[in-house]
């Protein structure tokens, strides 16, 4: 793989007299055109500046300028050009020796795809976890009856949540875990997206839990692997659990629909094309049921949905949020939706939905 510091680490100013430079630059060049194809030039800020005149690199002639770099690298006592002597001694190295000692394949990228793919969840469908309930697009209010309740009114929707309490030396206690900025943080459940919208056209409330999950489940011979996992389901119901009293209250307040759902990004090879410019052509793929939790919340049911992965991230980049119509969300509501018709039809018909 070719560094990042491989290309701004060195001023390139091309001198015939010295055959390093203009090796560096031929280097530059021959690499530069193949990122570039990749199509990965623009984002990493990448141009031909002081290198657009200089040939490509010739592999074949690798061992012979491999040497060379050795004998400079002998006579050169200046940090920064060890260090990029040293990188373009690598790539060489790399390219030469392909077949023999390195593997076919070169990996760009990151290994906690799984880290954007929530956060590209959160702001593009804008997440609320961090409002008040009375501060959400459905203004949501705790029940004036019930004391504890109101002591949540002026929390957030993550801090409505109540975190575990330790009993232990005649004092209660709660725990406590450092993010990433230094900050204690009381543990508790934490979904990875909750957010509301109001339609006005219905006159009706949506209020909607999701977990992101960068998984790639499959299904052959009556099994299914590759799916969120027991723990993940069991989450994701106690989640909506959590919530049940600001639900309760509000739904007799109004009407009040609650959608709870994993979102995986579709295989790149089944995207579909839309005509939607920021339509995420969301599919279901399952839907799933725990029993245990049917006799103490309603709606216990999880949707397992497809979107396209390439445009939510394109829109993340890009710093596209949902509109203020929430035509994104809407868009995985009414799939939720209408799955939940077709189980309820279904089930009502004498014969079970699949679980899975």
């Amino acid at each position: 793989m070719i560094g990042y510091d491989f290309f701004n680490n060195f001023t390139v100013v091309i001198d015939e007299s010295h055959f390093i430079t203009l090796l560096h630059a031929q280097l530059l060049r021959t690499c530069f055109k193949e990122i570039e194809e990749w199509g990965l030039a623009s984002v990493l800020g990448l141009d031909l500046d002081g290198i657009e005149d200089a040939d490509e690199f010739d592999w074949g002639k690798s061992e012979y300028y491999l040497a060379k770099i050795s004998d400079e690298m002998k006579v050169q006592f200046v940090t920064q050009k060890q260090y990029t002597l040293k990188l373009m001694r690598a790539v060489i190295e790399d390219v030469w020796n392909e077949g023999e000692d390195s593997q076919d394949l070169q990996y760009f990228g990151m290994t906690g795809v799984h880290e954007l793919w929530e956060r590209a969840i959160k702001d593009v469908l804008r997440d609320e976890i961090n409002k008040k309930p009375e501060d959400t697009n459905a203004k949501l209010k705790c029940d004036p009856d019930d004391k504890k309740e109101m002591e949540k009114a002026g929390k957030t929707l993550l801090e409505y949540i109540d975190a575990p309490v330790w009993k232990t030396g005649g004092s209660d206690i709660r725990g406590y875990s450092v993010d990433a900025s230094g900050k204690h943080t009381v543990d508790r459940l934490e979904p990875d997206f909750v957010a509301t919208y109001r339609d006005e056209e219905a006159n009706a409330c949506h209020f909607v839990i999701l977990d992101a999950k960068y998984y790639c489940p499959r299904v052959e011979g009556g099994r299914i692997s590759g799916q969120p996992g027991v723990g993940d389901v069991n989450k994701q119901f106690l989640y909506q659990l959590a919530y049940g009293k600001l639900i309760g209250y509000n739904q007799k307040q109004g009407q009040l629909n609650v959608h709870n759902a994993f979102v995986l990004p579709r295989p790149f090879k089944d995207s579909i094309p839309t005509n939607t410019e920021r339509g995420l052509s969301p599919t279901t793929f399952a839907k799933v049921w725990v029993d245990i939790f049917a006799d103490i919340m309603p709606c216990c049911e999880l949707s397992v949905l497809y979107v396209d992965g390439v445009r939510l991230l394109d829109c993340y980049v890009r710093g596209i949020f949902d509109d203020d119509k929430h035509s994104m969300l809407r868009e995985l509501v009414g799939v939720i939706s209408l799955d939940s018709d077709k189980a309820s039809m279904g089930k009502g018909a004498g014969g079970d939905a699949q679980d899975v």
